[in-house]
């Protein structure tokens, strides 16, 4: 199982105005905003990382080796888990039939439940996962994940990201005689009931 980025998310959760207040940068000093950008992006996709989640719109696939197998045995009706909540539309659902073919399901034939972490997706009673070429990339599924919008990310993220992003402009060096730290402990704490965790 693989997990990648088909397309990335084109805002952040916070602003470069929030990080200026947050760093105690004059608000109208904008000589370091490109800097500030940078920061913000390192620092979102950190907490991502840490929370294995998706934070702002982005659209995400997930490459399976086969449709589920439970216990070792093939499935017709098994779950497919989407992974980096939370997932908002599948978008499409595509496997290698065993010629070697590329298909599509039709969505109307999948019951997508996202309101539950992880979203799953199922065949709709009457059809079944079809067996697919045994190849590293069989089934493919492709989702918009994401919180909806900046308003929608929860305050906590939020400001575990200010904590990150401020770390690292204020610690710019690999090493210095100051005390530093890898992740400031603040933001770690402030995303552990966010973490997602597979049952």
């Amino acid at each position: 199982m693989s997990v990648s980025v088909v397309t990335p998310p084109t805002d952040e959760p916070v602003w470069i105005d929030d990080l200026r207040k947050h760093c105690r940068i004059p608000i109208d000093d904008t000589d370091e905003d490109d800097l500030l950008a940078i920061y913000l992006g390192a620092a979102r996709d950190w907490v991502e990382g840490f929370t294995r989640r998706a934070v702002m719109p982005q659209t995400l696939k997930l490459t399976l080796k086969s449709f589920p197998v439970e216990e070792g045995w093939y499935s017709a009706t098994a779950p497919i888990e989407l992974p980096r909540p939370p997932a908002r539309e599948l978008l499409s659902l595509d496997w290698f039939d065993q010629s070697g073919t590329l298909q599509s399901f039709d969505v109307d034939d999948l019951i997508v439940l996202t309101d539950r972490e992880p979203a799953i997706v199922v065949p709709v009673p009457g059809v079944c996962w079809p067996v697919a070429q045994p190849r590293p990339d069989a089934v493919t599924l492709t989702w918009d994940a994401g919180y909806a919008s900046a308003a929608a990310v929860p305050d906590g993220i939020k400001n575990a990201l200010l904590l990150v992003a401020a770390s690292n402009y204020e610690q710019r060096e690999a090493t210095s005689d100051a005390k530093q730290t890898e992740v400031p402990y603040g933001a770690a704490r402030l995303l552990w009931r966010h973490r997602f965790v597979l049952p």
